[in-house]
């Protein structure tokens, strides 16, 4: 084969190289990161939350429950969170606060939390749930939020005691809240358009930065309500 047949021969090799690249459908370029972006199911990060605060909210209200329990059956039973003047479970449970729907509060987070650990396993499990359930779920972590947000100033104002496990449920409560408002409202729950605002952006990508400063507040007034116990 003479030279000019061998170039010939390139030449075509290489017209046919470049009408592939050409007739290559770019989605199939990205086809995996396209296949990653449509995984059924919300973040990661959701379902960890809800599973570590729903585990961690449960033991603490399943705690309050029993030893709310131990005291109806004895009257001169000591909570094991009852430490001194200001960590004083007893004085928490036996408030008038601590039954606002007639039985014990905690009752509420022990059969609420079951679900949210549920549904955090779902998230991990890739299982895609409709936006109906996650309406619903938020308007139970809404829920949540405003019960804890009443029942903090009532038990540094009011109560004047702070019981140590009805704080574990408040740790776990807030950022279950503001994950959960994030991913139902940047996730397209709601709709395209409440999804696309700028807010609901913004909410959707510092949710942690919204959790920070709820905590933040949280301590501010737990320190300023005991100054004495604390400095």
């Amino acid at each position: 084969m003479n030279r000019r047949a061998v170039n010939a021969t390139d030449e075509a090799d290489l017209d046919e190289y470049e009408a592939d690249v050409v007739d290559d459908d770019p989605a199939d370029v990205y086809e995996d990161d396209e296949i990653y972006d449509e995984a059924p199911g919300a973040p990661r990060s959701l379902g960890l939350i809800l599973t570590i605060g729903g585990i961690l909210g449960f033991i603490g209200a399943f705690v309050l429950t029993i030893e709310r329990i131990e005291m109806l059956l004895d009257s001169s039973y000591l909570p094991t969170c009852s430490i001194d003047s200001v960590l004083q479970c007893s004085t928490v449970m036996t408030s008038s606060q601590a039954s606002v729907f007639g039985f014990p509060n905690p009752l509420i987070g022990v059969f609420a939390f079951p679900l949210v650990i549920l549904t955090g396993v779902l998230v991990l499990a890739r299982v895609a749930l409709p936006s109906w359930y996650w309406l619903w779920f938020l308007v139970g972590t809404t829920y949540g939020l405003l019960f804890v947000g009443w029942l903090i100033p009532q038990s540094l104002y009011e109560i004047r005691a702070l019981c140590p496990y009805c704080m574990v449920v408040w740790a776990c409560v807030i950022p279950i809240f503001w994950r959960t408002l994030a991913y139902t409202l940047a996730g397209g729950h709601f709709g395209e358009r409440v999804a696309g605002n700028a807010l609901v952006r913004v909410i959707g990508r510092w949710w942690w930065v919204l959790t920070l400063v709820t905590y933040a507040v949280v301590l501010t007034l737990v320190l300023t309500a005991f100054p004495y116990y604390f400095f």
